[in-house]
């Protein structure tokens, strides 16, 4: 397990990862469990590529979609003084396997270790016509 920074929008000491040497190695970027601290739980909708007036950006592209849903993620934490290094769980809904690829070679340059533990779903197709990505989180502050 690995210790981290204190303060508010931070993790300290109290908030670990831990990859057990009795599970596999983490297929991807995530960590198979992540141990919060008690504190402020923030629940953050599905978070999808859109614009502030709700238009889609990047349709059908998921390297485009995947860098707009973090960087919506990341506003919607702001506003509550958290950060993304405050993601303790993220589940991702794509509409195509093929994209994994691309959806981690995006995810791994904005979350950094210990990496949120992390769900990924694959669904026939989400709530606006072309969204390929979306991805809901929980964070501690």
């Amino acid at each position: 397990m690995t210790g981290m920074k204190s303060g508010r929008g931070k993790l300290d000491a109290n908030n670990k990862k831990s990859n057990s040497v009795s599970y596999h190695k983490p297929l991807g970027s995530y960590t198979h469990v992540r141990r919060a601290k008690p504190g402020i739980m923030l629940f953050v909708s599905g978070q999808v590529s859109v614009d502030s007036n709700g238009s889609v950006i990047g349709k059908n592209n998921a390297k485009v979609q995947v860098r707009q849903a973090i960087e919506n993620l990341r506003r919607v934490l702001h506003s509550e003084g958290a950060s993304l290094q405050n993601v303790m769980k993220t589940t991702w809904y794509l509409t195509d396997i093929r994209v994994r690829k691309e959806v981690n070679s995006v995810y791994s340059k904005y979350f950094k270790t210990p990496y949120p533990a992390s769900t990924l779903v694959v669904v026939k197709e989400l709530a606006v016509r072309d969204l390929v990505v979306e991805v809901d989180a929980i964070a501690v502050v």
